[in-house]
């Protein structure tokens, strides 16, 4: 998650808490798309 801006990781871990493993790579899309 280095490069990713710090938006996509607050968005991705509580979706990673949440979902599993899925969750987070779905948030990122959402976001970069």
């Amino acid at each position: 998650l280095g490069d990713l801006p710090p938006r996509c990781f607050l968005i991705s871990l509580p979706l990673a808490i949440e979902g599993g493993t899925g969750s987070p790579l779905r948030a990122v899309a959402l976001v970069e798309g």
